[in-house]
């Protein structure tokens, strides 16, 4: 949470939380929504918000271990935030088709007139070729598209919806977020500015 603090971030999705069941957690400066299997340590979704977001909050509903969806009012504007946590790229295709066809529910059913924000760990990769969706993808990702960036851009590509891949020219190991060294396996972040 000190992280958080310190680059002053609002909201952020959490995936890979373990917390059974779901709930609310406070700490000294963030509030904790999440959402997981009710008895194993697993998976799981939440989404920090920090004291002024959390006024803000105007409702959130556990959908279920790798998606939570919260509603927020602002003077502005209303905002629906998805956190999600998907399934990697390896898991069953029915159980990926599942997820996906679940999280496409919980974004439409958001009142139209909101902003619409998805938000988390996809377990995907979009790759550095943006020439058959320069739009919604970056030029600067990391390795090449697989199966579900391909599903996340094939999504994507519906009329008023985009997103922002890394589109800034940095370091490699600036764009990773982890790196696991059995299988030296580096998983991208999503950077906006």
């Amino acid at each position: 949470m000190r992280t958080l603090g310190k680059f002053r971030i609002d909201i952020a999705g959490l995936s890979d939380s373990r917390l059974t069941g779901f709930g609310t957690l406070n700490s000294e400066t963030y509030h904790i929504l999440y959402s997981g299997l009710e008895t194993r340590k697993e998976a799981g979704v939440g989404m920090a918000l920090n004291r002024r977001t959390k006024k803000c909050l105007v409702n959130w509903e556990p959908i279920n271990e790798r998606i939570l969806r919260a509603g927020f009012a602002t003077s502005q504007a209303k905002l629906t935030v998805v956190a999600v946590y998907a399934l990697s790229n390896d898991s069953c295709d029915q159980n990926k088709d599942d997820f996906y066809r679940v999280l496409s529910n919980v974004v439409v059913k958001a009142h139209r007139h909101d902003i619409v924000t998805v938000c988390g760990d996809f377990n995907d990769e979009v790759g550095n070729d943006d020439s058959y969706a320069p739009a919604i993808l970056g030029k600067h990702g990391l390795g090449e598209i697989n199966d579900n960036g391909a599903e996340i851009a094939a999504k994507l590509l519906q009329p008023n919806y985009f997103t922002i891949n890394i589109t800034d020219s940095l370091h490699n190991m600036s764009k990773v977020s982890r790196k696991l060294t059995e299988s030296k396996i580096k998983q991208p972040i999503g950077l906006t500015r």
